[in-house]
């Protein structure tokens, strides 16, 4: 079995090969000269298995020579044996150390090994001190090489593929060491988003409360809403109930007004009358003595002679004494009116004219009297708009009024409102 080269991937005879001597590799020569060849004419080279650094002259050949070259040649020129000029025990040192070294092979251990090597430097310290070649020597140390080939070249397979090995653990490794930093950045997010959710969860939790508790509010605010649209409509129906009796009330006055008018024109209308039957009286010529003091009756009308010096000297037109007559009492009016819708006494609508008027003292008597108890207008106070304090409100006003000062009832309307609700 030839040895085997791992560069150029073929196998070549042991004289092939050569020793690069600073690292102890070896190389065929074909692979060395190609190293050459590439370094460009440099007498440099480097190792393609270790990268060191060899010269042209670390570089010797492994040459074996079977034969002695201190060998005498024959005088025909033919080759004679070489002289076994040994001693025994170098012999038997020697013969024992072949059989060490053929026992190696490549399931040898390293501790024999370095045995072997021991006991062959041994060998080659007493071979030195003869004179002769050791040629025996040398063929055991070839056959040695050429079993050793083949455990060479596994070693190197066996390098390679710890080398890929150990690439591949470096791979894993960072492998392991990408999936660790990818586990404990996903412990981090995990964490953060533990912190996310969290966080959403007290959000949802407060938003809650305040939703629960805009609801109460909404709930109050709308039982708020309803208690014064109630009380608002009550209110308004309240009123709505006045204004209607107000505008009954106006009515009523309106119409009593009006017969109250009617009725005052034809009281003026008889009073004319009899001042006229009167005056026609007072102008007659006078009769003779014997019937002076006999006073003619009219019979026209029943109303008592007025004296003519109970006039004042300035009143002696009629109409001017009509003007000053005093109005009609609403009671006397109501009592000789014969409507049975007018039977209930409404409040006086005209105010009491003041004590400086002229007054004519009539010897007739007075039906038609005035029975207003209104005092006399003074000067008028401002209210406050908290309310109408007691002391302002008379003790002698006619209207009915509630807490509040609104008029209840019937009740005198001014101009205002009567043109307000006329």
């Amino acid at each position: 079995m030839k040895p085997y080269c791992h560069i150029c991937l073929e196998n070549h005879a042991i004289s092939n090969f050569k020793h690069l001597g600073r690292c102890g590799h070896t190389l065929c020569s074909r692979s060395v000269e190609e190293l050459f060849r590439k370094a460009g004419g440099s007498n440099r080279i480097g190792c393609p298995f270790c990268r060191a650094s060899v010269t042209q002259r670390q570089i010797h050949p492994i040459y074996l020579d079977f034969k002695d070259p201190d060998v005498s040649q024959s005088q025909d020129g033919t080759a004679q044996p070489a002289q076994e000029i040994y001693s025994a025990e170098v012999l038997t040192e020697l013969v024992g150390l072949h059989a060490s070294v053929e026992t190696i092979n490549t399931d040898s251990s390293a501790d024999y090994i370095k045995k072997t090597a021991q006991k062959l430097q041994n060998a080659f310290v007493d071979v030195d001190k003869q004179s002769c070649a050791v040629t025996g020597l040398l063929c055991s140390i070839a056959c040695a090489f050429e079993r050793l080939a083949g455990g060479i070249a596994t070693l190197a397979s066996h390098r390679d593929e710890v080398l890929s090995l150990r690439r591949r653990l470096k791979e894993e490794q960072r492998d392991k060491t990408r999936v660790l930093e990818d586990n404990a950045r996903a412990q981090y997010e995990l964490h953060e988003a533990s912190k996310i959710t969290d966080g959403a969860l007290k959000a949802a939790s407060t938003a809650t409360d305040l939703k629960t508790a805009a609801d109460r509010k909404i709930a109050k605010l709308e039982g708020a809403l309803k208690e014064g649209t109630e009380r608002h409509k009550m209110e308004m129906a309240e009123k709505s109930g006045e204004i209607t009796r107000l505008q009954a009330t106006l009515l009523e006055h309106k119409a009593k007004e009006a017969k109250q008018k009617a009725r005052i024109a034809e009281l003026k209308q008889r009073l004319q009358e009899q001042e006229a039957v009167a005056l026609a009286n007072r102008n007659r010529p006078l009769p003779s003595s014997s019937s002076l003091l006999v006073t003619p009756i009219s019979t026209r009308s029943t109303a008592p002679r007025v004296d003519r010096a109970s006039y004042p000297a300035r009143h002696k037109d009629n109409e001017s004494f009509l003007r000053s007559t005093p109005d009609v009492s609403e009671c006397e009016f109501t009592e000789r009116d014969n409507d049975a819708d007018d039977s209930a006494c409404l409040p006086a609508l005209f105010p009491t004219p003041p004590d400086d008027t002229f007054q004519p003292s009539l010897s007739l008597p007075t039906k038609f009297t005035s029975d207003w108890n209104f005092t006399r207008p003074g000067k008028r106070k401002r209210i406050p708009s908290s309310g109408e304090p007691k002391d302002m409100v008379s003790k002698n006003f006619p209207i009915k009024v509630d807490h509040q000062g609104r008029p209840q009832g019937l009740m005198q309307l001014g101009s205002r409102q009567r043109e307000k609700f006329g």
